[in-house]
């Protein structure tokens, strides 16, 4: 049974941590199938650990995380939006991948598998900037198997630290881990995120104590925001606008906030207020269509609150606050350090992968608290407690898993009261495109553009065209593309593909012409990558 609990562990970490980023991007619109997976495995695991025990132990680590999830609970069912099966879910797996790795007596060599991940991860987006590997990614073309390069750059950012970590544990092995840190730097940079650079350097400055140089490490800091800032301005600025947006949904209910969720539904309509009010604001031309804070403290605060904001930091500093940390209760904090740091400027929890890395952590590091506050005896009632809460994340998993199904089925089948929904249409379309299934995709493509005609289904829908090789169509659908929103520039830069396709470089001189020319809302590393490829085609012409 011992070597049983032990198998399981450590398969559902390296599933966890390597295998699900994968295989979830290649299962595309089946990927919830192996988030029920991980759940699967973590709650058998959680039963045969736990009944080897005779007491469990709870310090103030274990009691604020468990408020914090608590909370979240009671702000989904308690929400000003209807409650989403799949929020309740990752709550309940956060909270049962903590149970597990806490009650666990076996070391998983966590950074030794991070590093390996990153590896992977590194080798896939190095495929796919060479175009040796497949990308079915309108917006990006190297983000390895994530559908963002901020999100994949974190990663690499956190596989990188455990690489370093490594590396100062074990200085006789330079030989053999240097190669594969220097992979993970080059897709790092690649990635194009500056905020998991500066996530990074934060990682390391904890690992080597620099933060007691205070002055040292605050003009470091300061200079080192500035070059981010002064390399994409107009991306910090629509950042901080943002921020401002979202203050004020935070202060109209500060201390319980909105319920988890809410935020997608209110910061459009908060925003449009805001430029009402200020009309003559800068921010009208580089707003856009968005869900996300850039800051997952602030977007805790407007879903759950000051009392949520509260909980969230608590945990955060009590796992920071210990003392006599050995080599691997430094390493772990350095990861926490890295995920606060990116969190700051980004969305790393909208990702279950980053909620999950977060959870192990915080438990590895509460592992080591040498604190209790409660101590439990462990009787047979408390089996069954443990079992029930295990059973509960399945079913909820089963059930969140089968929802995505249906829907999946239903558009399948064009069912009445969804064949005529532009959105669900528009999503299928997308998802078919991302798989490679262009033709399958042009239908629904067309039918959802026209029901409701937008630039980014038309742009999609150029693509396919171009794939499939209606060459006149694909121009004739990407200049409408053009012409809906003018300061996008991918469907300019799909014109261009397609003209360099058909041979036709005096269309081609003049779309890059425009390309270089236009301004665009927000320079992004799309923005930038395109535009350094127009200069090497002007240089060569």
């Amino acid at each position: 049974m011992y070597s049983f609990g032990k198998f399981l562990y450590v398969l559902g970490i390296v599933y966890a941590f390597i295998i699900y980023p994968v295989i979830n991007r290649l299962l595309g619109e089946y990927g919830s199938i192996t988030d029920l997976f991980i759940c699967v495995i973590f709650s058998i695991t959680s039963i045969v650990l736990f009944f080897r025990l005779k007491i469990i132990t709870l310090n103030k680590i274990d009691v604020l995380f468990i408020l914090f999830n608590i909370w979240l609970l009671v702000r989904i069912f308690t929400s000003s939006v209807p409650t989403e099966i799949s929020s309740v879910f990752i709550v309940l797996l956060s909270v049962l991948i903590y149970l597990c790795v806490r009650i666990s007596p076996f070391d998983c060599y966590i950074s030794h598998i991070l590093f390996v991940g990153g590896c992977v991860q590194a080798f896939i987006g190095i495929l796919q900037s060479n175009d040796l590997f497949q990308q079915y990614n309108l917006f990006f073309k190297v983000c390895g198997s994530f559908n963002n390069p901020a999100l994949w750059g974190l990663y690499l950012a956190i596989s990188f630290l455990s690489g370093y970590a490594l590396l100062l544990k074990h200085k006789n092995c330079l030989l053999h881990i240097s190669p594969f840190i220097i992979l993970i730097l080059y897709a790092l940079y690649l990635s194009q995120s500056r905020t998991a650079w500066l996530a990074v350097i934060c990682g390391i400055i904890y690992l080597h104590k620099l933060y007691k140089k205070k002055i040292f490490i605050t003009i470091s800091l300061l200079f080192l925001l500035y070059l981010l800032y002064i390399q994409r301005p107009e991306s910090v600025i629509g950042r901080l606008y943002i921020y401002v947006v979202s203050l004020d949904i935070f202060n109209s209910s500060p201390l319980f906030g909105h319920g988890v969720g809410s935020f997608k539904s209110l910061y459009m309509p908060a925003q449009a207020e805001w430029l009402m009010k200020n009309q003559n604001s800068n921010f009208a031309f580089i707003a856009d269509d968005n869900i996300f804070t850039f800051n997952e403290l602030l977007h805790i605060g407007c879903e759950t609150g000051i009392i949520g904001i509260g909980l969230f930091i608590s945990v955060i500093l009590y796992c920071m606050i210990l003392r006599n940390k050995s080599h691997n209760e430094k390493f772990y904090i350095s990861i926490l350090i890295l995920l606060t740091t990116f969190s700051m400027f980004s969305y790393p929890f909208n990702e279950l992968l980053f909620i999950i890395i977060f959870s192990v952590i915080v438990a590895l590091i509460s592992n080591d608290y040498y604190k209790p506050i409660v101590v439990i005896n462990v009787r047979k009632h408390s089996y069954v407690y443990i079992v029930l809460f295990c059973l509960l994340a399945l079913c909820v998993a089963a059930k969140y898993t089968r929802r995505y199904y249906i829907i999946e089925r239903t558009l399948h089948y064009s069912a009445p009261g969804i064949k005529n929904n532009a959105i669900y249409i528009g999503i299928k379309g997308e998802r078919l495109f991302n798989m490679g299934k262009y033709i399958d995709a042009i239908p629904l493509l067309e039918k959802s553009n026209k029901l409701i005609p937008n630039s980014k289904i038309l742009n999609i829908l150029g693509v396919c065209y171009r794939i499939k090789g209606n060459y006149d169509i694909a121009e004739k659908t990407f200049i409408q593309s053009s012409e809906m929103v003018p300061s996008r520039i991918l469907p300019r830069y799909n014109l261009f593909k397609l003209y360099l396709q058909q041979k036709n470089y005096d269309k081609a001189k003049k779309s890059a012409f425009d390309i270089l020319n236009m301004k665009v809302k927000v320079v992004n590393s799309t923005v930038i990558r395109i535009r350094n490829e127009i200069k090497e085609f002007s240089k060569n012409i």
